[in-house]
């Protein structure tokens, strides 16, 4: 604001004018330069000339001329009356225009001359005294500076200005401009700020400011020279008027500018409810609000459900967002033009992980891996019930998308474990997801119980360990039972229906726990090999005998025994397995002929026997010492015999004596005390044999013979021989006094002996083959025989026997016969036309017909290693099916440059049925990309039968099975993948 400068000589000039004009009685003299002198005293003349007006801007002095005049000599005249001053002057400025002002007065009244009127305005601090001649008594001022101070004064002059008299001087001030430019410049919650620039052409003393509301403060000057003043302490969101008046003296001129406060911001902006793709935030409205007020949400992502609130609203929801991801949610308070903002960051719930699956589980641990969600995810959170978490959390290398997570010190083994993943981003979390994965059981320890011949046992306590079930496998056989449910105490699982008693078999058991089976707790356990049946063989004096099938299965050795073992010694106490034998025998050397032995055998395998198998055997009692016709009638002879000497002191056992005599056959069983017999009613001079055997029981002695008559010219003698079979000559002479008759001789043979350690050395369907030692003596043929032991079965066909009658083991073969039945086989030794006592005898049973290919066999491609094997039973079973037999080997051909084949060895599997057909066998130890070939075949006890036979391709897709380098000449290489396609 430009201060008013006061000039007081020019005052003080306009004074002394006044003055002079009131009580002065002098001339005064309107000249034509407007200048207007006072005569004071004659001395000094001073002339006041106004100079132009300007704006408060420029600082303007008046210019003051002071002119000296010499003492010159007046002459004297007759004075006229004075004139009267106006009256009734007023002085007013126009409210329309600040630039003009009125000065009014009453018309002076003088009867002489007529009166003008000249104005004398004084502008103190601005262009100096102007005057404004011959005006009417209302006169407007015009181009005047607003907000000057002027002074006026009105002189009313006579027409030939010989008098003049001058008014009261009277002051006003012309109201300022307004300012320049009123404006808003700022505000706030609590207060408004106008700016504005100084008025254009005005003179002010200073400003004013009016707040409607609140205090003004002090008004300041910006640095760009504009003026700035607020009104401070307003209530917040409303509208607010700063009036700034401009103030010259007593005048003043306003202009104002409405600004609105700003709002108070909203209390309490907070994140509410995050989800995956939405944040929502929750206010309370300022304590201020007001109607008017209304509320624009702005997210920084997504959009705002509520993005223009009017109403009671306070929440919104910003959608969709990225799933863990930070929003800044803005709300801002509109009131008016003003608003006023407050922002809160709400992070969007993460994604729950995707794709958690199990990865792996060992006793006391287990890790699963998960797939990151889309979104933001900054770490997992990982919890283990029970166990404990192993930090940290692994990435994928070679997946980075990829994740895994391991609990563990989890304990017992087989405890199920709940992993919970839960997806973090910052601090918050997403969902959580659970797997469940039990950790492997741990299997038990086996101890093998009882067996037989066709099973294998073995139990166990539970182990330290979870374990719902036990399962029980058999490689070979049938589980029994095949799962167990896990209890406390002892438990006991079998292999059942083994196929080859005293062979090697294993069991196994698993502990398992939900979906979790342990490794195989695995026992190797021998089956009880398969007793043996004795069967009887020719016994002598001082030897029992037996002898008995080659069981089936498996054994390596036979062990003998022979009771009462003090009169009795096997022969051979422990008979080795012997792989081309099919029959074995054992004798017992015994002290006491005609007593009862028992000799028992036992199989062995591995470390396990058979049950015992015992038969009773008697030995051969002893012959008489002698044997004698003691008194011979026509019709009767009397027979005597003796024992043997040790036979009389209790060193043989027999139990009656059996007489005999041929021709007319009869016999007589004689008491044992007895030494002597008559047979009577005998034909006269009939020559008879008498032959005696000692009998023990079922055992006889070897026969001892006498040839007598009835009459007193027949005799009889024996002779003992030592080769049987052998032809002898027996000479008798008669003699009289000292002269002897011509010798009578006769030729006689012995019997033979009785064939020993028969054998089965071959046995089929319909074709069995035995074989026999040669026995002592003289042998010129053997009588064989085979008779059906099934009722109503004929015999097969006798094939004699094969073979040198010198050579030391002889054979015969009989053909012919009905697979599966069972046959006894005799062979009688000949020696000429003498043929055995006692034939020697087996029994036999043919082996049943072979199977005929297993039916409808398929296979079936399950996966780049596995194949499903399914068959059915044979049309022609012949018999138990015991076993099949699956047979396979692969062959890949070699493509290109590489010829030949790629061939993997054939493998052999073993398959029990078990239920109803058809069976399925999985083979899962295949080579992608091999064709193989599989062969399957029935087992019954006739051996392997017919074979089905089929083929498959397996294919390895996405893969090439074998890379092939063609090098060529000069380094040329190339790679040519060959990818081996499915038929």
């Amino acid at each position: 604001m430009q201060k008013r400068k006061r000039l007081n000589y020019i005052r003080v000039a306009v004074l002394v004018l006044m003055a002079y004009l009131k009580v002065s009685k002098g001339q005064i003299t309107r000249r034509p330069n407007g200048l207007i002198t006072t005569e004071l005293t004659g001395l000094i003349t001073v002339v006041a000339t106004t100079a132009a007006r300007t704006t408060v801007a420029t600082t303007t002095v008046a210019t003051t001329t002071i002119t000296t005049v010499f003492p010159t000599t007046l002459e004297p005249t007759t004075p006229l009356p004075a004139l009267n001053s106006p009256d009734n002057f007023i002085l007013a400025d126009v409210p329309s225009n600040n630039t003009v002002f009125t000065v009014s007065w009453d018309d002076v009244q003088d009867s002489r001359l007529a009166v003008i009127y000249n104005i004398i305005v004084n502008t103190l601090d601005g262009p100096g005294i102007e005057t404004f001649s011959d005006v009417t008594s209302v006169y407007t001022v015009t181009g005047r500076t607003p907000g000057q101070e002027y002074n006026v004064i009105v002189v009313a002059v006579d027409s030939d200005n010989s008098r003049e008299e001058a008014s009261d001087e009277k002051t006003l001030t012309l109201r300022p401009n307004i300012v320049e430019n009123l404006r808003r410049h700022d505000s706030s919650n609590t207060s408004v700020t106008s700016v504005w620039n100084e008025p254009l052409n005005s003179v002010f003393d200073s400003y004013s400011i009016i707040c409607s509301s609140g205090t003004a403060v002090p008004i300041t000057i910006t640095k760009d020279g504009t003026l700035e003043a607020s009104c401070v302490d307003v209530m917040p969101g409303r509208l607010h008027t700063i009036t700034v008046a401009t103030v010259s003296g007593s005048q003043s001129n306003s202009d104002y500018v409405d600004i609105w406060s700003k709002p108070n911001t909203v209390q309490s902006l907070e994140g509410d409810v995050v989800t995956t793709n939405s944040v929502s935030v929750t206010w309370s409205r300022p304590d201020d609000h007001t109607p008017s007020y209304y509320y624009i949400i702005d997210c920084s992502e997504g959009f705002a459900d509520n993005g223009n609130i009017t109403d009671g609203t306070t929440t919104a929801t910003c959608s969709p967002v990225t799933a863990g991801r930070v929003v800044t949610v803005t709300v801002t308070t509109y009131s008016g033009l003003e608003s006023n903002a407050d922002s809160t960051m709400v992070r969007a719930k993460p994604n729950s992980i995707d794709a958690l699956n199990e990865e792996s589980a060992t006793i006391d641990s287990v890790t699963a891996s998960w797939r990151k969600p889309a979104g933001i995810v900054t770490q997992y959170s990982i919890s283990c019930s029970p166990g404990n978490p192993q930090q940290p959390v692994v990435r994928d290398d070679g997946r980075p998308s990829k994740y895994r997570a391991t609990c563990e010190n989890i304990s017992p083994p087989g405890t199920e474990c709940t992993m919970t993943v839960t997806s973090v981003s910052d601090t918050v979390a997403g969902d959580s997801r659970l797997i469940k994965i039990t950790t492997y059981p741990i299997p038990p320890v086996l101890l093998e119980a009882a067996s037989t011949e066709r099973s294998i046992s073995v139990e166990w306590q539970k182990p330290n360990s979870v374990v719902d079930y036990y399962i029980i496998e058999c490689p070979k056989g049938t589980a029994s039972p095949s799962n167990i449910t896990a209890i406390d105490g002892t438990l006991t699982a079998s292999c059942i229906g083994l196929t080859s008693p005293g062979d090697t078999y294993n069991i196994s058991v698993q502990s398992q726990s939900n979906d979790k089976l342990s490794d195989a707790a695995r026992v190797i356990i021998n089956a009880l090999p398969e007793s043996v049946t004795l069967m009887k063989s020719p016994s002598l004096v001082d030897t029992v005998s037996a002898t008995w099938a080659r069981p089936m299965g498996v054994f390596e050795q036979f062990y003998v025994q022979c009771t009462p073992s003090d009169n009795a010694v096997p022969l051979q106490d422990v008979i080795q397995f012997d792989p081309d034998a099919s029959l074995y025998g054992a004798d017992c050397n015994v002290s006491i002929p005609g007593d009862l032995y028992d000799m028992t055998v036992v199989s062995r395998s591995g470390n396990k026997n058979s049950s015992s198998s015992t038969l009773e055997l008697r030995a051969l009692p002893e012959a008489v010492d002698s044997f004698t016709v003691e008194e011979v009638t026509t019709t009767t002879v009397e027979l005597q015999w003796t024992m043997k000497n040790r036979c009389d002191n209790g060193g043989c056992v027999w139990s009656s004596f059996n007489v005999s005599h041929i021709p007319e056959f009869s016999e007589q069983i004689v008491p044992q005390n007895e030494r002597s017999t008559t047979f009577t009613s005998l034909t006269p001079g009939e020559s008879y044999t008498f032959t005696i055997i000692v009998l023990s029981e079922d055992e006889e002695s070897s026969p001892v013979t006498v040839v007598d008559l009835t009459d007193e010219s027949l005799y009889a003698e024996d002779c003992s021989v030592s080769i049987p079979g052998d032809p002898y000559d027996m000479t008798v002479l008669s003699r009289s006094g000292n002269q002897n008759s011509s010798p009578s001789t006769l030729e006689l043979r012995a019997w033979p002996s009785n064939v020993r350690s028969v054998e089965i050395t071959n046995i089929e369907q319909r074709v069995v083959t035995i074989e026999w030692e040669r026995p002592d003596g003289v042998v010129t043929g053997y009588n064989t025989t085979i008779e059906s032991l099934e009722e109503g079965r004929g015999g097969g066909e006798s094939g004699g026997f094969d073979g040198d009658l010198i050579d030391q083991k002889h054979t015969a073969t009989f053909v012919d016969l009905t697979p599966g039945l069972e046959y006894a086989i005799t062979i009688c030794t000949k020696s000429y036309d003498e043929i055995c006592i006692t034939p020697a005898s087996i029994s036999i049973e043919a082996l049943p017909n072979k199977p005929s290919a297993p039916q409808d066999l398929s296979l079936e491609y399950e996966d780049i290693h596995t194949v499903r094997v399914t068959f059915s039973e044979p049309a022609l079973p012949n018999g138990d099916i015991t076993e099949y037999i699956i047979r396979y080997s692969g062959v890949m051909v070699g493509i290109l440059l590489f010829e030949g084949s790629y061939n993997q060895e054939e493998i052999v599997k073993l398959y029990t049925p078990e239920g109803n057909p058809p069976y399925s066998v999985t083979i899962s130890d295949l080579v992608a990309g091999y064709t193989y070939t599989f062969r399957v075949t029935a087992v019954n006890g006739g051996g392997e039968g017919e074979v089905a036979e089929d083929e498959i391709t397996l294919e390895q897709l996405g893969k090439f099975p074998f890379h092939y380098i063609c090098a060529g000449a000069y380094s040329l290489s190339r790679w040519i993948a060959l990818s081996v396609r499915k038929k």
